[in-house]
């Protein structure tokens, strides 16, 4: 089998700790150099959300969605959604005598709940989560954590997840909103709130579909890498050979899927009977049996050798006392995140030359972006280079097209003409 290869394959030997090294010293480069903020902007954002989140209590009744106690009211006695994990201190009693847990897990389940349901308390809890995360994490660490020069410089961690993709904290930019929109309010300009320094304009370069085309790759999926690389617009394509699917219906079942979701999960996540839940994720795999096979390769192997091993050599270990269901996941995840932190490398060392160059400086990277701060008139030298730069490093070792999209900082598509 072709992931069999790639386990095994040691490549790149000696390569990997030069990489580590490097990668250290460009993220200590641009935590020194920082971004700046829109002061004006992130209050005025901070205090709408301060309103909106008073606002919503009020139409709760006096119930706070931050309150486990008020979320009990909300989330299982109004809208009557299950206990989907209880408190450590009932996990051995009966189940009509557990108590409801609200930590970060069991919160991120009930937000996939409430997200399938109409109704109108269900939303504004999500709207009320939303600001609050939107208002501690961004707007009000953007102005607590600013430097004296208007600059915010967040602490880039390598060890802060096990796939090795990067973290990062005060503030937390791996979690930024991607894509933004009036039915997100609390998303809508958090963005913004970064800017680029007087005569410069910030530029981020994303890879598309990143972990879809490494899966394509892992598995074989020969339909998939054929689409690829003649330039389809893959989820046209795929939801053509799932039927006829809406795009959005092929985008979160290929993602859950990917993501080790189960038929329950699957069923939560699109508010939909289990039993067409499972019947949907049938289809799928029918539909590419190649990556259904990988999967539980990968799992399986994860499962009897305790790790797996990404392109790179890099390994990342499963603990006995780590559910291994999840380890294709990972292998996609870490694999990409070792493609961005090879291409992240060579920007930095040739177009900023090492941050120095102050035409062109390498300022952020969010998971599969990298974002460049250009003078302007500059942009058509450097976003090509840079370009080209993120395109061929997976390309030549993949042997598959791996295609960037370029556009401006919370902005629109560049035009390279």
């Amino acid at each position: 089998h072709r992931i069999y290869s790639v386990f095994q394959s040691e490549g790149f030997d000696g390569e990997l700790w030069k990489k580590e090294r490097l990668f250290v010293q460009a993220l200590s480069s641009m935590e020194q150099l920082g971004v700046a903020i829109e002061s004006q902007l992130a209050e005025t954002e901070f205090q709408i959300g301060q309103v909106r989140m008073a606002s919503i209590v009020q139409m709760l009744d006096g119930l706070n969605p931050s309150s486990p106690k008020d979320l009990e009211e909300l989330l299982i006695n109004r809208l009557g959604l299950p206990l989907v994990r209880p408190t450590k201190g009932t996990k051995q009693l009966p189940p009509s005598e557990q108590k409801p847990s609200f930590d970060r897990l069991a919160m991120e389940e009930y937000e996939i709940l409430l997200n399938a349901q109409q109704d109108t308390t269900a939303q504004l809890v999500l709207e009320y989560r939303g600001w609050q995360k939107a208002c501690s994490t961004y707007f009000r660490a953007f102005l607590d954590k600013q430097s004296w020069d208007g600059k915010i410089r967040p602490n880039f961690k390598v060890h802060g997840t096990r796939t090795s993709r990067l973290s990062c904290e005060v503030p937390n930019l791996q979690q930024i909103p991607r894509e933004t929109s009036e039915a997100k309010r609390w998303g809508l300009n958090t963005k913004k709130c970064i800017v680029p320094t007087p005569q410069h304009r910030l530029w981020e370069l994303d890879y598309s579909n990143l972990e879809l085309r490494l899966s394509a790759i892992y598995s074989g999926q020969s339909n998939l890498i054929e689409a690829f690389n003649s330039g389809e617009k893959i989820w046209d394509y795929m939801s053509s050979l799932l039927g006829g699917w809406e795009k959005n219906k092929t985008k979160t079942v290929t993602y859950a899927t990917l993501y080790g979701a189960g038929n329950k999960k699957l069923a939560d996540t699109m508010g939909i009977p289990l039993d067409e839940a499972a019947n949907t994720k049938n289809l799928y795999f029918d539909t590419f049996s190649q990556i259904k096979e990988t999967i539980f390769q990968v799992n399986n192997h994860a499962k009897n050798a305790g790790y797996i091993k990404y392109w790179t050599k890099r390994r990342r270990h499963f603990p006995s006392s780590e559910s291994p269901h999840k380890a294709f996941n990972s292998l996609i995840q870490g694999s990409g995140a070792e493609v961005v932190k090879w291409a992240l490398i060579e920007i930095w060392e040739t177009l900023t030359a090492r941050n120095t160059n102050p035409l062109c400086k390498l300022v952020l990277t969010i998971h599969d972006s990298i974002v460049l701060e250009i003078k302007e008139g500059y942009e058509k030298e450097y976003l090509p280079k840079a370009k080209e730069i993120m395109e061929r490093i997976p390309s030549e070792y993949f042997g598959m097209f791996f295609g960037v999209e370029v556009h401006e900082w919370a902005g629109n598509e560049w035009d390279s003409q």
